[in-house]
């Protein structure tokens, strides 16, 4: 899996990095200081899965959540924050596009279990999509008319 890890205090983006690609099969396939250079990253790099911070400069963590998944719906977008956020606010968050709000400060390893969680329920998504997808269109060939090109 490859991640998008998007942090403003170099020393702990430098923790987390570690700590996520000692689990196997997880890269850091990307780093972010800031919210316009997220955007610009996730496009650029189609990461599997987004860590983002919510209070950094430039843009913050909300904003630029929501304009990652405008384009890219599919990765899954963890908003990693100091700040406990209110229900109401993690509700209006999630309807911009993060898929979990995940505070700050508890223990290393439950980071790793949201991001596996959220990996796995993306690739859930995936496979029932990909499921969907093949039953489109499955008419047989002898059944299918096309017009002639002009009429």
């Amino acid at each position: 899996m490859r991640i998008l890890l998007v942090e403003d205090h170099t020393d702990l983006r430098g923790v987390m990095k570690t700590m996520l690609e000692v689990h196997g099969g997880w890269e850091v396939c990307g780093e972010a200081v800031d919210g316009i250079e997220a955007v610009k990253k996730a496009d650029e790099l189609k990461p599997d899965l987004i860590i983002m911070d919510l209070s950094m400069p430039k843009m913050d963590g909300i904003q630029a959540s929501q304009l990652i998944f405008a384009s890219a719906p599919d990765a899954p977008i963890l908003l990693y924050t100091n700040y406990e956020l209110p229900p109401d606010e993690i509700s209006r968050v999630k309807k911009l596009g993060v898929s979990h709000v995940l505070t700050k400060g508890g223990p290393p390893d439950e980071l790793l279990r949201t991001v596996e969680a959220l990996h796995l329920q993306a690739v859930a998504k995936a496979i029932e999509r990909a499921g969907q997808a093949s039953q489109v269109g499955t008419l047989p060939v002898e059944d299918i008319v096309l017009e002639p090109e002009g009429s």
